[in-house]
């Protein structure tokens, strides 16, 4: 994969992946990155070389952290992590990623806690409850 350094989209959607290979951070030239639908149980901390990367979608995979290396991704525009097991994003996510436009985090054990700060950079979060989850949504 690492070889395919003028690759702009890739879509592996729909699989059983459960990791990605270190070699995906070649792909500096990626600019939607769709992974969702996997058994994915994290990404790997070369993702923050995807220095194109404007769309990371990850929904529907077993993700419980994201690598501190995504706050590097400062052309990331949305970020889509539904339907995982995410409890806590990088500290300085919101903060480095000034491009973000859009992150969802629908069914996730997420605090809303961590979007104390948001306001200041811009970002309106939603949030909404049921008995089963807390969904949030942020957009620019």
């Amino acid at each position: 994969m690492g070889q395919l350094v003028r690759l702009e989209q890739l879509s592996i959607l729909g699989n059983v992946l459960t990791s990605l290979p270190e070699t995906i951070g070649s792909l500096r030239n990626l600019v939607l990155l769709n992974v969702s639908s996997n058994k994915l149980k994290s990404l790997p901390e070369s993702i923050g070389s995807c220095f194109s990367l404007e769309e990371l979608q990850a929904n529907e995979n077993l993700i419980e952290d994201l690598p501190a290396s995504v706050c590097n991704l400062i052309h990331l525009k949305s970020l889509s992590l539904n339907n995982n097991n995410v409890s806590q994003i990088p500290n300085n996510l919101l903060k480095d990623c000034k491009a973000l436009q859009n992150i969802s985090l629908h069914d996730n054990p997420i605090s809303m806690d961590q979007f104390q700060q948001v306001g200041h950079i811009g970002l309106t979060c939603f949030s909404s409850f049921s008995a089963e989850t807390e969904s949030l949504v942020c957009k620019h």
